[in-house]
Order: structure tokens, then sequence, then C-alpha cells
């Protein structure tokens, strides 16, 4: 084959494995990923998630993919894919944290602050998880790294099978955690996918580059419908036959969700309220025969560390006696409760129970401190109790008269690791309040008509969780009684958060049937000479009886409790008689009322001033790199003893590098003269080399010290010749890579 014959082929024959490995193989497995981006909708109540994470995912694709059209090594490719995670992520989910599209350390932190919410969060979660918020960052990075190794394995390590693991672990993991929503769809459309992408890696890995100058084996154009077809047959017969599959449709061996539950239902402290409203939503727990309906409060919560609210230690009594002390202008409510399904050793009652009667073997008791009541041996269906409480509703001009220095001090406490800006936004909101209660009403209204309720967002109450709920204003009871409480303690209100049920739903029978969905925690505020008073801060719920100094009407869920529904408006608040409250001046005279405001969360402040000094240090010392590498190189080659014979087997290495990195690599079987006449450019220095070379390893005499500083010389313009070819990006890189430097040099 004559050599004007032979370059054309050659080129050809790149051109032609650029197309088969970089073009539908990548495709298809960046089709996995989106398919898996896909199947997530099955964690998450809607579709809000999804762009974004195909933005990160697919750039992660591209990035890949463009590094190896490059042919950036391994090593220099693996790092910067990270980075483009990194920097992706930075871009879409924390932008305003970003300097010139680049991660700062505002940027991180707050992605910690999300990761640490996800990872304390994540072992208590219960599907649909919020779209928007820490756990949709979590699964898009999850997502992320499974393309960037999916690709590494598959181009990288020329894997197969071994590229789709990553995004099956991913498939695997949503679909044990995910609910019952286009559960066959997405399986079906997800292993079709998968055939798909392992067909197209065999064919594109199948190319036997040692038999180039032989018959090509078949491409991977060709194969390609067989392979979609493939797919679809599997797709198709996944979707059809898989439901009608023998215990296809019974309850799976590991549940999850644990939708049924056992006979009891335990209702945790504050922690598990979500839970409860998700997944027991229709579940009735108890009713409650009352001619007054109440709130029904299961224990108190005056303990906060910064990651939860608990309840204080104490120690309790029979509830045989007398019981908490009447509140002054105490309304009196009679109770009797019948348990259905609610488990645990917390018995719901109206607030400040004054008596306690009950049947059966289980005895009641009676924190002081918290005013719980507890059953003996825990609760259990059909388990029946009679409490007489005392319910406190003082007027709103009592409470503006009222002062909240008498409350024990634990109330008043906070963790000093309570993030300053939520410090900040608490002396904001009250901002021209000037007595306790119309602190409290402030922060209230300001929750109640400034944020959305919605059980779809991220879960929990610690310092992270607050500042997310701050930050997207949606949330449901937990974070807005937590929250009130907290902001309500930092300007020195003594706070405490209820945990417990709205009053339920009024049935034909004359009982209030009280059901998962009507779980609920809610605030109280000491007042001298008043005790706890209620504060509700939710939209759409509203304490019955509390209407005359809260300002909200009765209101509560009475949906279905079916999860993944629409946040609810903005509950309309009842006109409460507040004074306008004039503000002092430093001269001593009063201003007019100030217009309420609308006091936003700060968030970090990042001027980019340490940024930018990072990035131009960055810039000076890849510039360095550049000037200073090749003649660091180049002094280091001079210093290295070598014979002639080595000079000139280096010499040709460097050349066939520099060949290669043009676009002629060395095909396995050829002889070095035989490879050197197949390039068209720098031909007749390489092909001089290559007889060089020939003699210096076949010939018995070998070579002297002037055939070694000929084929350096050659090797020179033969990487001269192979660099003008080469793209300005491909000289650039070739030109930072220490071991192609050193490589042109030593070979």
């Amino acid at each position: 084959m004559t050599a004007a014959m032979t370059a054309p082929t050659t080129t050809s024959r790149e051109m032609a494995r650029g197309v088969d490995v970089h073009g539908p193989a990548t495709a298809a497995l960046t089709l996995l990923t989106i398919v898996t981006a896909i199947s997530m909708c099955r964690v998450f109540p809607d579709w809000a998630y999804l762009r974004p994470m195909l933005v990160v995912c697919v750039g992660i694709h591209a990035t890949m993919c463009t590094l190896r059209l490059l042919k950036a090594p391994a090593w220099l490719a693996l790092p910067v894919g990270l980075s483009a995670v990194a920097i992706l992520l930075g871009l879409i989910y924390f932008r305003d944290s970003t300097s010139f599209g680049f991660p700062t350390g505002a940027t991180i932190e707050q992605f910690r602050t999300s990761m640490r919410l996800v990872w304390r969060q994540f072992p208590h979660a219960v599907s649909p998880v919020p779209s928007e918020g820490s756990f949709a960052i979590a699964a898009t990075t999850a997502l992320a790294l499974c393309a960037w190794l999916a690709d590494s394995f598959a181009f990288r390590a020329y894997g197969r099978a071994e590229a789709v693991v990553p995004a099956g672990v991913v498939f695997v993991f949503t679909s044990a955690l995910g609910v019952d929503r286009n559960r066959v769809f997405v399986a079906a459309l997800w292993i079709g996918a998968a055939i798909l992408t392992i067909a197209a890696l065999r064919m594109a890995h199948s190319r036997d580059d040692s038999a180039w100058m032989g018959k090509r084996r078949q491409s991977l154009w060709s194969a390609l419908p067989a392979a979609i077809v493939c797919a679809l047959f599997a797709t198709t017969g996944a979707a059809a036959v898989a439901p009608n599959l023998p215990g296809a449709g019974q309850k799976a061996l590991l549940d999850t969700r644990n939708r049924d539950g056992d006979v009891t239902e335990v209702v945790s402290p504050l922690v598990d309220i979500r839970s409860r409203i998700v997944n027991k939503g229709n579940l009735e727990l108890f009713t409650v025969s009352s001619a007054t309906p109440r709130y029904l409060a299961l224990t108190s919560l005056g303990s906060f560390n910064g990651t939860v609210w608990s309840t204080l230690g104490e120690d309790v009594r029979s509830a045989d006696g007398p019981l908490g002390s009447v509140p002054v202008a105490g309304e009196t409510i009679s109770e009797e409760i019948t348990v259905s399904r609610l488990g645990g050793q917390l018995a719901p009652a109206a607030r400040t129970a004054t008596a306690a009667a009950w049947q059966g073997d289980r005895n009641l008791l009676y924190g002081d401190e918290s005013g719980a009541l507890y059953v003996d041996g825990g609760l259990q269906p059909g388990y029946k109790y009679h409490v007489t409480s005392v319910d406190n509703f003082p007027s709103s001009d009592q409470l503006r008269a009222a002062t909240v220095a008498g409350a024990n001090p634990v109330y008043y406490e906070l963790p000093k690791s309570l993030p300053q800006e939520i410090r900040d936004l608490a002396n904001e909101v009250v901002a021209g309040a000037t007595t306790p209660y119309d602190q409290a009403i402030a922060l209230q209204n300001w929750f109640r008509t400034q944020f959305k309720y919605s059980t779809t967002v991220q879960r929990g109450h610690s310092n992270d969780a607050m500042i997310n709920f701050l930050s997207i204003r949606t949330g449901y009871c937990e974070q807005f009684s937590g929250t009130f409480a907290a902001m309500a303690r930092v300007i020195g209100l003594p706070t405490r958060v209820m945990v417990g049920f709205t009053q339920g739903n009024l049935g034909a029978d004359g009982l209030y049937h009280v059901a998962g969905r009507h779980a609920h925690a809610w605030d109280e505020v000491w007042f001298d000479g008043y005790g706890w008073v209620l504060f509700d801060p939710t939209p759409g719920r509203g304490a019955p009886g509390a209407e005359g100094y809260t300002g909200v009407a009765p209101n509560q869920d009475n949906s279905n409790g079916t999860p993944g529904g629409t946040p609810q408006a903005n509950t309309p608040i009842v006109s409460v008689p507040l004074p306008s409250i004039p503000r002092q001046r430093p001269d001593g005279g009063q201003t007019q009322p100030t217009t309420p405001r609308n006091p936003v969360l700060k968030q970090p402040s990042n001027d980019g001033s340490s940024n930018g000094w990072i990035v131009a240090g960055i810039l000076l010392a890849i510039i360095a790199w550049v000037v200073a590498m090749p003649r660091v190189m180049n002094r280091w080659s001079r210093h290295r003893a070598k014979s002639a014979v080595d000079r000139v087997t280096s010499a040709w290495a460097a050349a066939v590098r520099s060949l290669a990195m043009a676009g002629a690599p060395r095909m396995a079987g050829l002889t070095p003269l035989e490879y050197a006449r197949s390039v068209d450019f720098g031909k007749a220095e390489a092909i001089e080399i290559a007889r060089l070379v020939t003699r210096a390893v076949y010939s018995p005499r070998g070579v002297d010290d002037g055939a070694a500083e000929r084929s350096e010389l050659l090797r020179g313009e033969v990487d001269a010749a192979c660099r003008a070819r080469m793209s300005p990006i491909t000289r650039l890189l070739d030109h930072l890579d220490p071991r192609s430097a050193l490589g042109r040099l030593t070979g």
C-alpha cells in the first residue's frame, strides 16, 4: 500500500472512531442519566426538581465528552470533571454565593449545610420529599457524580455493563423509597435505556485497532437499529408482563413507607409529625366526646440544643388527685377520649388538665412541668379516659398589660450555635412592637402572612432547617412552631413548643374523630398572671377559643390526607384591635406609625475580594507553569547520562508521541519504517528517525553520537510539524502536561 493511499485511510478511520465512540455511545449514556433523573419522580411530589438536575447532569456528560475529544489524559480529565460538578452545582443552586461563576467559601458552606440537613433527616424521611431544597440538591449531586463515574467507566476503563452500575444503584435506591407513582412506566423506560447503553458501549469498544489494515468490524451505526429494537422489546415487555406476574400487586417484602402500620401508631414529639400527616392522614387515632372543641396536646417541648426541641426532664405522679393549677379567667372543659390506633405513653388532652379518671388497669400519670398525661404501660385500642381541663383565653388588652419575667429560666434559653441571621431577623420582624404581646402577635402574623403551608418541604427544625425554612418560606407546623419559638426567645419571650392534634372532625355520632392528618404543633408564650398562652404561626390552622387575642379563626386540615398536594394559601387573619405603635425619636418626640415590613433572611455577605485574590493566584500559577515547565524539563533531560542508542530510541519515542497527539497514532504490528511512511506530515524526518532507530536496535555496530544528535534534531522538526496541525486547545493542554513535555524531550 502506498503512502498516498494509506494516509487518507488513517484519517478516515480516526474520524470514524471518534463518531463511533463519542457519538451514539455518549448519547446513550446521557439518555440513561436522563431516564434515571425522570425515575426520581417517585420520591418527589412534582417535577420542579427535574430541570436543574438535567442541566447539571447533561452538563457533566458534555464536559467529559469534550475532554475526550480534546484527548485529555485521565489524570487531568477526572479532576476537571469533578470540578465541573462543583461549578454547575454552585451556578444552579447557590448562584448568589459564587464569584465569577466559581464556588466560593460561602458556596461550600451552604452546600455543607444542605448536606448536613439531609444526613440528619434521611433516617426519618418519608417520600415524597421536597422537590426544592436540600433533598433535591443531594439527589442532583448524587446523579451528577454517577454521570461522572459512568463516563469514566465507559470511556476511560472501557467498561460496558460497569458503566450502567452507578445509575442502576440510584434507580434501585429511589425505587425502594419512592411512592407508587409511574412505577411501571419508569421501570420499563430505565430497563430499555440500560440495554441500549450497554449495546452502544459494546459496539463502540469492539473495534480492534490491531487489524486496521484488514476489514473493519461492524460499526455501531449499522448495529444501532438492532440495539434499539431490543431495547424497545425489553421496555414494552417489562411494562406489559411485569405487572401481571404472580405477586406483583402484593405488599412489598420491605415496607419502606409503613402506610398501614401495626395495631397502634406512636406519635413522637414534633420530629414525627410529617410522617403522621403524610402516611397516616386518613387513619383514625382516637375520638373525643366534648361539647367544646379544643386543640389536644400530647406534651410540651421546652429545651432546644440547635438540633432538636425536646422535653424537659421531670418526675411524674399519679393523676388520681389534683393536677395543674386553675388559670385566671379559665374555662372548664370536659372530654372523654377513646383510643383506637394511637400508641405510645402520651395521652392527648386539652390544655391545663386539672383532673383525670380512667377505665382499665393502665393508670394515668401526670408531669407537672410539661402538663402531659402518661399512660403506665402504654396506650392500647379501646383505652378510655376522662379529663377535666381549664383553658385560659385572656383578652388582647389583658395580655398587652402583662409581663413575661416570671417563667422558668429554661424557657428563655437558646444555644450559642443559633445563627446570627436568625437573631437579626427576629429583631427586625418585631421592630416597633413595644410589649411582649405585641411582639408575639407580630411574629405570629408575619409567619401567617408571609409564608405558605406545605408538607412537601424539608422536614426538621434544627438550625440548618430553620435557615432553609426562612429562605424558601414554605413549611408545615414543625418548622413554623420550632422557628417561632426560637425567634421568640431571641426577643426575650419565654416560649415552648406544643405537640398534639387539632380538634378533629365532628361526626354524625357527636364525636370528634381525630386522624393522622390532624397531627399538629403550635406554640405557647408565658405571661405573668395568666400562665401559658397559645399562639399558632402555621397558616391554615387556628385554635378554637383563641380568636379573641390571636385574631385567627378556627381552622384545621379537613382534606383526605393525600400527600403531594399544592401549598395552601395563607389563611385570612381576623382583625385584632392593635393600636398604632409610635416609635421614639432621639429627641424624645414621636414619629408616625411605621408601615409593616416584610423582613427577609440575610444571606452571608460575599464581596468577592478574597476570592479575587484566589483566582488571581491560580492564574499566576498557571502562567508560571506554562513559562517555566518546558525549560525545567529541558534542563533536566540534558543532565541525564544516556548512550547514543538510548538517545536515538528516546528521540523516536518522542516523535511517535508527537505524531499521536497530532492525530496519527501508531498502529500495532507496524515496523517503525512502515509507520513513518503512513503519516502525511513530517514524513521525511519521521522516516529518517525510523531508519536510525532500526539501525540502533538491530545493527551489530549500533549508532554513534553523530546519529544521536541527528535523531534529536529530527525529533524537534517532527514535533514542530505536529504542533502546527494541532488545535489551539490541544496545544495548550499538551503544553501544560508535564508528561507530554518530558515525552517530547526524552521519549
